[in-house]
């Protein structure tokens, strides 16, 4: 998850500048995690999940309830739903952090910035 949020957007953008620079591929793309097999359908799940996550001051987790419905949809056993349960809640805590960690260097950059200082126009009376 935090491999998809932090290099994945812009893997393809990456990959794009080595080849036309002739360079290598860094090694962060190169030691990129796969994602294994019958995972695809959990990872996409969570995708869908994330839409109905509360958003105010802050980002919140994907509430439980939405992730039961989604189980209760797909008609998981119990088992499987305790497995997805806590694959989702795993992705979430990442995203979540992610996120909040993200909002806050914005913030940061927003504060830190001065004013462009440029021309002044007199007032017209």
């Amino acid at each position: 998850m935090i491999y998809a949020l932090e290099v994945g957007v812009s893997e393809k953008t990456i990959l794009q500048q080595a080849q036309r620079q002739r360079g290598p591929i860094p090694q962060v793309i190169l030691d990129a995690p796969e994602l294994q097999l019958g995972l695809e359908w959990t990872y996409s799940a969570f995708g869908k999940l994330t839409t109905c996550r509360q958003i105010g001051m802050g980002i919140g987790p994907i509430p439980w309830t939405a992730i039961n419905e989604f189980c209760v949809k797909h008609q998981l056993n119990s088992d499987d739903q305790d497995d997805f349960e806590y694959l989702i809640e795993q992705m979430d805590d990442a995203y979540v952090q992610h996120m909040n960690k993200k909002a806050e260097r914005d913030k940061t950059m927003s504060t830190s910035r001065t004013p462009l200082k440029g021309k002044t126009t007199a007032r017209r009376r």
